[in-house]
């Protein structure tokens, strides 16, 4: 579902996008294209390529569940492939995560369908428009980022803040923070315009 402030007061979908973690939004792809993955799979079945796209793209969202199944917040229940989230190479993954290799099976499926053989100028131009009208739902629902906006100062450290991280450490020297803040050490850094850089990405 989309963001909550983009939900338009629909009550069922504000109940839902309430109980919903902020990553989670990252899953979002929207009504119009998620029509279009069907269209697709419907019209072009025939075809290889579009037979591997549906059926990667719905793995894909499989695995993007996780390993526990939740509907509206409440968890329903472990899926049955949930085991695999025990594997060392799996443990620390997050599984919104895996929907970035879905958000390009998306684009290729979408390619697919802008490219496929139709007769007549309705259904020319009907595709088009709701190949417009599934970015427009993407970009509708983009969290805006402002240009050169600093982090609130209130959650940064006095360490940074006031300067005092220069007499401490040299310009491209590499830090390990450690915080209980998710992403801390980006922040910091991002507030020191890259002054240092740090461990762990």
């Amino acid at each position: 579902v989309p963001r909550v402030d983009r939900e338009f007061n629909i009550g069922w979908l504000l109940h839902i996008g309430r109980t919903l973690p902020t990553y989670a939004y990252a899953d979002y792809i929207g009504i119009p294209a998620a029509l279009i993955i069907i269209g697709v799979a419907i019209w072009t079945w025939h075809s290889r390529i579009t037979r591997f796209l549906v059926v990667m793209f719905a793995v894909i969202v499989a695995v993007a569940v996780g390993p526990v199944f939740a509907v509206g917040g409440k968890a329903i229940g472990s899926v049955p492939w949930s085991r695999l989230w025990y594997l060392p190479v799996a443990r620390s993954a997050l599984p919104n995560r895996f929907m970035l290799m879905g958000d390009l099976v998306v684009a290729l499926i979408v390619a697919i369908w802008l490219a496929a053989p139709l007769r007549g100028r309705v259904l020319h131009y009907g595709r088009w428009a709701l190949a417009v009208l599934a970015v427009v739902f993407i970009l509708a629902d983009s969290s805006s980022i402002a240009a050169d906006r600093p982090p609130p100062i209130e959650k940064v450290p006095a360490f940074f803040t006031t300067g005092e991280y220069r007499q401490f450490i040299e310009p491209g020297s590499t830090v390990l923070v450690i915080s209980l803040r998710g992403n801390a050490a980006m922040l910091f850094q991002a507030y020191t315009n890259f002054y240092m850089k740090v461990s762990g990405g």
